[in-house]
């Protein structure tokens, strides 16, 4: 599945209140790469700079991968 080719992240964010860390723990197995975030439930307006690094960091793995 191409899917599972595809270079991806899960933020786990650790403060988050809304969806238990453990919980967002299972989810991101099925990522590539996972990082803990010290932040509440929406990074992207506490750490937009972060959310745009990854976002740089998977589009730049993408390009990579795709040569």
């Amino acid at each position: 599945m191409s899917w599972q080719n595809t270079p991806s992240a899960y933020v786990i964010c650790a403060q988050d209140r809304a969806i238990e860390p453990k919980l967002q723990s299972g989810m991101s197995r099925r990522c590539s790469s996972v990082l803990t975030w010290h932040s509440g439930h929406s990074p992207f307006r506490s750490q937009p700079e972060n959310v745009a690094a990854v976002l740089r960091s998977l589009l730049l793995r993408s390009i990579g991968h795709s040569r």
